[in-house]
């Protein structure tokens, strides 16, 4: 999730990582500033797993891995080992898989992650948070709910279409990605500036088009 600012750039701010018994959100203004020497170690730990060609990555859009690899300084810094610059994948982007099974452009609203999720799973999910500021922190009990419910959700969808072949194998084929070379250039494009910390979202975004009521808090 970015931060919803009106610039050029967009930075990431919450990154979700999920199987189908676990979470994890990761909070990435506040993990820029831990002062721990965790960090060096977790790198590591993330590069392994989005290079590990056992793991297959799930991601919406085709540009999440390298925003990812971005946020997280993975690949990308000239200081890096060799070692260090393994390709990411293999990865499959679900949100452009659902879009060609159902004839839509990726654009399409019926496309976004809500209309899918109650397409698919009979779910609605409540899109209160979706607009929301994710640069302000605290995050808010509901908007980690969210991201957790938004991130999760994909995975049981993508499991019943493919065991009960309602996608053929020769679609997912066409969407599967077996490596990414993650290219400094096109992560810093994607990914927009890094996030400074306490940086937040200008006060006008937020303003209420009425001019009798005041911004939200």
């Amino acid at each position: 999730w970015r931060e919803e600012a009106p610039f050029w750039h967009s930075p990431a701010t919450l990154v979700a990582f999920c199987t189908v018994d676990r979470i994890e959100l990761i909070d990435l203004p506040s993990l820029r500033k831990d002062e721990t020497g965790d960090w060096p170690e977790a790198a590591n730990k993330f590069r392994a797993l989005l290079s590990s060609p056992r793991v297959l990555k799930i991601v919406c859009g085709d540009d999440v891995l390298q925003v990812l690899a971005h946020a997280l300084g993975l690949g990308v810094a000239a200081t890096l080992q060799p070692s260090a610059r393994d390709p990411l994948g293999p990865w499959l982007d679900a949100r452009a898989l659902f879009a060609d099974m159902l004839g839509r452009s990726e654009e399409d609203p019926a496309c976004a992650w809500p209309a899918l999720a109650r397409r698919f799973l009979g779910l609605r999910l409540c899109p209160e948070e979706s607009g929301s500021n994710w640069a302000r922190r605290p995050l808010r009990e509901s908007q980690l709910h969210h991201a957790a419910v938004e991130a999760w959700t994909q995975l049981p969808v993508l499991r019943a279409l493919c065991s009960h072949k309602i996608i053929p194998a020769a679609l997912l084929k066409r969407h599967l990605n077996v490596q990414t070379k993650v290219r400094a250039a096109v992560a810093r494009r994607v990914g927009g500036k890094v996030h400074v910390l306490g940086q937040l979202a200008p006060p006008g975004r937020l303003a209420c088009t009425d001019a009798g009521q005041s911004a939200p808090q």
